[in-house]
């Protein structure tokens, strides 16, 4: 391992408060800091010696495309020997998508060329701001107990908050309504505890794609409602479409079996003579559209 045989290598990417991690020429990860176990979940010795693509970060760009397979900007790296840069989607051991924001650097070692790519990277905080907010909501009851996203009456005073200020401001807003696709099965198959792990993973992709200012609720059951502000439709369905690319690509590992869920949404945009029910029920109509598509779809309306 290149960091035994170089310690002050190992010594300064460890202190790190940054993410990283180093790979060879074959996609070998042959170092992994504590930074990297706290962002992304996976310890060390569940890391070193295996190749990124080998199920562990799955990294997808903001297109939501694999990384790992194909064109690997590791790969590119260590065969330019130029330093690359690049918003891309980790994903966490416990399922869900990370945005975060990472540095890749040509390493090297015992040659002329490059050996290694070390590649530094930390999250990418938006959406960091909404979740503080709906921590301090949590002493009035206003997040789910669950997910810890918004819940129902959130959503409500939010949307009702969205068509004042519709009205009175003409400041447009998206709603998206969401259902987990044949959600039952994964409870009849590994249980409630499982289920509720999913609906965990979906919410914190969710919240974890919020632009300032969005809203995201558990509505009830395996229901998630996204409410977008200062935005049209054609924006909302954009945001919407990413969120349904991210959770398809997410998935559990239970009962050592690979576990990955879909969404089908409606996605609409308020209008003046709406009220919270109308536009809700617009949303959700919307939603069964996308049922009946075959589901894993979105419906604009």
């Amino acid at each position: 391992m290149i960091t035994r045989e170089c310690p002050e290598i190992g010594s300064v990417l460890e202190n790190l408060i940054e993410g990283a991690y180093v790979i060879s020429k074959n996609g070998e990860v042959v170092f992994w800091n504590k930074a990297a176990e706290r962002i992304t979940g996976w310890h060390q010795e569940e890391v070193i010696g295996r190749k990124c693509s080998d199920g562990i970060l799955v990294h997808l760009d903001e297109f939501c495309s694999m990384n790992c397979s194909g064109k690997c900007m590791a790969r590119e790296v260590i065969m330019s020997g130029k330093t690359a840069a690049a918003e891309l989607y980790f994903h966490h051991k416990e399922g869900h998508r990370v945005l975060v924001n990472t540095k890749m650097i040509p390493l090297r070692y015992k040659s002329e060329k490059a050996d290694f790519c070390v590649q530094l990277f930390c999250e990418n905080y938006s959406g960091k701001a909404y979740k503080k907010r709906i921590q301090q909501l949590e002493k009035l009851t206003l997040s789910d107990h669950l997910t810890g996203i918004g819940n129902r009456k959130i959503a409500e005073i939010s949307l009702e908050t969205g068509i004042y200020k519709l009205k009175k401001y003409s400041i447009p807003f998206g709603l998206v309504f969401a259902d987990i696709d044949d959600f039952k099965t994964v409870n009849d198959e590994f249980g409630h505890s499982a289920g509720d792990s999913v609906l965990q993973m979906v919410a914190r992709t969710i919240e974890g794609n919020l632009r300032q200012g969005d809203k995201a609720c558990r509505w009830g059951g395996e229901e998630f409602v996204l409410i977008t502000d200062n935005a049209k439709i054609q924006e909302t369905g954009f945001l919407a479409e990413r969120i349904r690319k991210l959770v398809e690509s997410s998935f559990l590992t239970i009962n050592e079996k690979k576990t990955a869920v879909t969404i089908s949404a409606g996605v609409t945009e308020a209008l003046k003579e709406d009220s919270v029910q109308t536009l809700i029920d617009r949303a959700d109509s919307l939603m069964f559209l996308s049922k009946k598509r075959g589901k894993n779809a979105l419906t604009l309306g």
